[in-house]
């Protein structure tokens, strides 16, 4: 399997890049918008996300398989996650291959802070351990 970025996954960091560069800063998401409707967002913060992006892309894609009603940072809850404070943003996807552990090249992330995980708490511990089977983009 070759790793790698879809073109899709390129256009929207290059759509927050724009925005940011227009702006001065990313979408304020504050906690966690999600591409379908998840105990994180009833649709409403993804919502507001496509809209903030509507002048550099008509649609804000969601993930194909759209199932769970979990963060992608659950096994089988195949979601986008976009957090920002505005400064700097996380987008998070789950990989279809549970057997590619991805998370070891981006195990210190951004986070926003979470229950007992303050900001900038590594992923993969926060998360189950030293290994995931998610990837995390993130700016």
């Amino acid at each position: 399997m070759k790793k790698g970025f879809t073109l899709i996954e390129l256009l929207v960091v290059i759509a927050l890049e724009l925005y940011h560069t227009d702006n001065g800063a990313y979408p304020v998401i504050s906690k966690w918008a999600t591409s379908g409707v998840t105990a994180y967002d009833t649709g409403s913060k993804w919502d507001t996300l496509e809209t903030a992006l509507a002048s550099y892309l008509e649609v804000v894609p969601a993930d194909p398989l759209s199932t769970g009603t979990s963060g992608p940072w659950t096994n089988s809850n195949y979601h986008y996650a976009y957090a920002s404070d505005g400064e700097v943003y996380d987008l998070v996807a789950q990989m279809e291959n549970t057997t590619s552990l991805m998370c070891s090249s981006k195990v210190w992330k951004y986070h926003l802070g979470e229950g007992i995980y303050p900001p900038g708490s590594p992923w993969c511990v926060a998360h189950g351990g030293g290994w995931s089977n998610q990837i995390y983009g993130d700016h």
